[in-house]
């Protein structure tokens, strides 16, 4: 990724009132970066487990089979930038 360039389509800061945030099971068609600045929750890409974590961050690329869920977030809602 050293020599790759991205350009910030959409940015989207996530925040509900029941505190759950889910992104369905699909192929990703451009990359994808998930910020998580509260809460808790996992990532499933390609079939492998990873837990969300606060204060990380989390980068995927086109053609990956992503799962998203995120709860338990506080007023700072939970930041995702997608389409780079």
């Amino acid at each position: 990724m050293e020599n790759m360039n991205f350009k910030l389509r959409e940015i989207e800061h996530i925040k509900s009132s029941s505190n759950e945030w889910t992104l369905p099971l699909h192929f990703l068609e451009s990359h994808l970066m998930l910020a998580v600045t509260s809460g808790q929750g996992w990532l499933t890409m390609d079939g492998r487990f990873i837990e969300l974590r606060q204060g990380n961050a989390y980068f995927c690329s086109p053609g990956q089979l992503i799962e998203i869920l995120v709860h338990s977030f506080d007023e700072q809602g939970c930041i995702t930038s997608v389409s780079m």
